[in-house]
């Protein structure tokens, strides 16, 4: 059995189960993770204290649906306007804003709502890496 990505909104306890797992690049296993260094300041007791400030991580996930209603949840899902909780097949959490919501149709007979999504996100937090 296939362990499916998740978004969960923690102001509800919504959750939603993708029907397909967004593409093997994700958001998750291939964010880099970068920190600023500010300026060295001696303190009074001759110890150095170094200035740090993590940068802001931007990330996207893609994902292909065919179905009207995967289709209409993710649009949903975007359209929350709050932090969600991201957990993705290996277990791997982040608190996210979602930021873009760009869908690209893809003609089909056998499937009229196909498309492939791009979500872009902010990653406020990572809770389990």
């Amino acid at each position: 059995m296939t362990t499916r990505w998740t978004l969960t909104d923690p102001s509800d306890a919504s959750v939603h189960a993708f029907l397909v797992n967004p593409d093997p690049k994700g958001p998750l296993g291939e964010v880099p993770f970068e920190r600023s260094v500010g300026e060295a300041v001696v303190t009074d007791t001759g110890n150095v204290m170094t200035m740090t400030q993590d940068k802001q991580l931007a990330s996207q996930f893609g994902v292909t649906v065919t179905d009207r209603n995967e289709y209409q949840a993710l649009w949903a899902w975007w359209w929350k306007h709050r932090q969600l909780v991201l957990a993705d097949d290996l277990g791997r959490t982040a608190t996210v804003y979602l930021t873009s919501f760009d869908a690209k149709r893809i003609r089909s007979a056998s499937a009229p709502w196909h498309h492939s999504i791009a979500c872009g996100y902010l990653i406020l937090a990572l809770t389990d890496i």
